[in-house]
């Protein structure tokens, strides 16, 4: 009778430890999903303000720019 009864805890124990298993990847898989729908979101909410967004300006040799060239020597 012993032995049965530890048959039936372990197979009890496995399921239990399956079923959290199963329970934790959904979990993982739900937080991902939330996290691309937020980038997602994101995304679609940056392509609409674009055309809003002021246009940089062309002048990039002023004050607060240097140019910068791949052999310039260390300053």
């Amino acid at each position: 009778m012993k032995t049965v009864l530890a048959k039936i805890t372990s197979a009890a124990a496995a399921a239990v430890a399956l079923f959290v298993g199963c329970a934790l990847a959904g979990l993982g898989l739900v937080v991902m999903a939330l996290l691309a729908m937020f980038a997602l979101a994101a995304t679609g909410l940056a392509l609409l303000a674009a055309p809003f967004m002021p246009k940089p300006s062309e002048d990039i040799e002023g004050p607060g720019f240097r140019i910068i060239r791949e052999n310039q020597p260390a300053a």
